[in-house]
C-alpha cells in the first residue's frame, strides 16, 4: 500500500490529497519539505485558508489553495480581490472567471506614469 493510499484510509482530506497528488507532478518545486505528510499538510493548510476566505464553491477554494501554493501568498492579499469576490458572490461566476475578467479590466487600463 502507497503513502496516498495510506493517508487515505487514515481519512485525510480527499481533496488535499488529490490536489498535492496534482502539484506534485506539475510544480515540486512549491512544496517546502520533501516529506510526503509535510506537504500533505502544506496542501491542507492552503485548503484550509481557501475554504475561509470568503468562497463556498469546492472548486473555487480549490483554485484558492493552488494559487496560494504557486504564488507563496493568499489571492485575498491583492488589491483587487474584493472586487473578485463581489462577482463571485454577486454575479455566481467562477472564481477562475472572475480573475479572468478582472486581469482583462486591468490590461486595457492605461498605465499612469
Amino acid at each position: 500500500m502507497g503513502d496516498f493510499d495510506l493517508l487515505a484510509r487514515l481519512g485525510s482530506d480527499q481533496q488535499a490529497l488529490a490536489l498535492l497528488e496534482e502539484l506534485e507532478k506539475v510544480a515540486p518545486q512549491i512544496f517546502e519539505m520533501s516529506c510526503h505528510g509535510e506537504r500533505l499538510k502544506q496542501v491542507e493548510r492552503a485548503l484550509s485558508l481557501g475554504r475561509h476566505s470568503g468562497l463556498s464553491h469546492a472548486e473555487d477554494q480549490l483554485l484558492f489553495a493552488t494559487l496560494t501554493l504557486l504564488e507563496g501568498r493568499t489571492p485575498d492579499h491583492y488589491d483587487y480581490w474584493s472586487e473578485v469576490l463581489r462577482m463571485v458572490e454577486e454575479e455566481s461566476i467562477t472564481l477562475g472567471h472572475a480573475l479572468e475578467q478582472v486581469m482583462e479590466e486591468r490590461s486595457d487600463d492605461p498605465v499612469i506614469s
